[in-house]
């Protein structure tokens, strides 16, 4: 690698404030890693805020029946277009039947955000939402949720999603009461591209997709028709809301190929680097090598900087100062970019989408406890940048993650003093809020950040001095909504990095033995491991770079 001409000179310590005046904000896609609420039977005095209200065009509710949805966040258009077609909703008459959601999925996901109020008819016309627009380099969760209020399972509905490009992951809750299926179960399993729901919805039940990927048309569909008891069908009304959350980057930070896996690149001692592409715990389903690197460059992370669904690397100069960015397809280096440098004082602490345009951006700590943020953008020169002020050096960053599901990446510190865990909510360069999650013995270091509960919000992954390990469920600057031991493990393993490798909708925690070389991964589900495997061996003269 060579330095870039292009040097940002203004990084020097001292005058990175007087820096980042001269340069502005830049510019930021405001609606690129958004979260959009539909409410699809709408009433006069109903929430309204940041939402859309597009409907059937059917019945004279007065609403459209297309348009763009709009960022719950920030009221922009998305670029995502809904178009409803089949059912009937009368906004004089069905307007106030259903009910607001009190329990369940349905409350954790909608409640204040749009009004459960509302039912659309229906029979054999069925109810037809079209989502177009999607990036097909970028992945999406889409949830769905109607209560009529006279719970019943003999005019149950069948929701189902169709038109993807991927592989879905079916997230619907779980009941245990539909008469019709084994069990009770409402969907078959993480494949089932349909799940049936209650048309009367008393447990909050929803029916809801992770990792949903379009087509190179950018469309997917989601279809409500009747599946209860024959002889009802005039009596299927259902239809009150959706969500569609785009992912801010890649979804899983450290996916080189876009599988929706996390991937692991590795560092030899003699400079060489490599990749694995993980496939949960089966052994790697490809193998690369990345060529020798000048030891005076080093791995400072992991993540898609050009929002192409790809994760890249991002490197750092440890002598001149400089980044470089690797633009990554697999176990293949496609181009290689220098978006600028920065003193040796300041240090990259963490890697994550900030502003939520889909790429990620970097977290720098001077040595005089100054925090300052890069927004990337590929490889070319940043965005925009911005100082975060001087935290006392009793703060370490500990992690990047988005804590509170709003598609921007948030800053994790801890206190070694104290023991203390703070988060700071992130709008790109901006600190917008921060609080105190919780606190813990200092006995006790975060090893790592990611989603393993599939809450869309990042969690903590801990380990003892004594070999115990732990999860916290973050759910933003709150007290965490769940915590859980892992057990002891030997001190021969180490937590090296937390990410999904089996697509699932969770993160994993990826663990390195020190002594035989060997990878494990341990499959996780919130607080739980639900099994563990060892994908391969590697020689302790190669590192995994984080």
């Amino acid at each position: 690698m060579k330095r870039n001409a292009c040097r940002t000179s203004w990084w020097v310590a001292g005058s990175f404030a007087t820096a980042v005046l001269a340069m502005g904000t830049g510019s930021m896609a405001a609606a690129e890693g958004f979260t959009a609420y539909n409410d699809l039977a709408w009433g006069t005095g109903q929430l309204e805020t940041n939402i859309t209200k597009i409907t059937s065009p059917n019945g004279g509710s007065g609403l459209p029946s297309t348009g763009l949805l709009k960022d719950f966040t920030t009221g922009l258009d998305t670029g995502i277009t809904l178009t409803v077609t089949g059912g009937s909703f009368d906004g004089s008459a069905q307007a106030a039947q259903g009910a607001n959601p009190t329990t369940g999925d349905a409350l954790a996901i909608f409640d204040g955000m749009v009004s459960g109020l509302g039912a659309i008819s229906y029979d054999s016309n069925s109810l037809v939402l079209t989502f177009s627009g999607l990036n097909p380099n970028k992945t999406y969760d889409l949830a769905f949720f109607a209560h009529r209020n006279d719970y019943a399972w003999d005019r149950a509905s069948l929701v189902t999603l169709s038109g993807t490009g991927g592989s879905p992951i079916n997230m619907s809750s779980v009941a245990s009461d539909n008469p019709n299926e084994v069990g009770g179960v409402i969907f078959s399993g993480p494949a089932d591209v349909s799940t049936r729901l209650p048309a009367d919805n008393d447990n909050g039940y929803v029916a809801r997709w992770s990792e949903v990927k379009s087509g190179g048309d950018g469309i997917v569909v989601l279809t409500i028709s009747f599946d209860g008891t024959m002889g009802n069908e005039g009596r299927g009304k259902y239809g009150s809301a959706v969500r569609l959350i785009e992912s801010s980057s890649s979804s899983v930070r450290h996916d080189l190929d876009g599988d929706g896996k996390a991937d692991l690149v590795w560092r030899h001692t003699n400079g060489n680097a490599a990749v694995w592409l993980l496939n949960g715990t089966a052994v790697p389903s490809s193998l690369g090598s990345l060529g020798g690197v000048s030891s005076a460059w080093q791995v400072a992370g992991v993540g898609d900087t050009d929002a192409d669904g790809k994760a890249d690397i991002i490197w750092r100069n440890t002598t001149s100062g400089a980044v470089a960015v690797w633009l990554m397809n697999g176990v293949t280096m496609t181009s290689v970019g220098f978006p600028g440098n920065a003193s040796t004082a300041w240090q990259i602490q963490g890697v994550g989408d900030l502003n939520g345009d889909g790429k990620v951006d970097l977290v720098w700590r001077h040595t005089n406890g100054s925090a300052a943020v890069w927004l990337l953008d590929g490889t070319a020169a940043p965005s925009a940048t911005g100082s975060l002020g001087v935290v006392s050096s009793a703060y370490q960053i500990s992690g990047v993650g988005d804590t509170d599901a709003d598609g921007k990446a948030d800053i994790i510190w801890r206190n070694t003093t104290s023991g203390a865990v703070a988060v700071w909510l992130m709008n790109g360069v901006t600190m917008t809020s921060a609080g105190f999650p919780g606190t813990a013995s200092t006995a006790w270091a975060i090893q790592g950040v990611g989603d393993l509960n599939g809450d869309d919000k990042a969690d903590l992954v801990w380990r003892h001095t004594n070999g115990s390990a732990a999860v916290w469920l973050l759910d933003g600057t709150a007290a965490p909504s769940a915590t859980g031991s892992l057990g002891v493990v030997s001190s021969n393993w180490e937590i090296r990095q937390v990410g999904d490798t089996n697509a699932d909708g969770n993160a994993d925690i990826i663990w390195r033995n020190t002594a035989s070389g060997a990878v494990a991964v341990w499959l996780m589900n919130g607080v739980t491991m639900t099994s563990a495997g060892f994908p391969g061996t590697a020689s302790t003269s190669w590192e995994i770079q984080n």
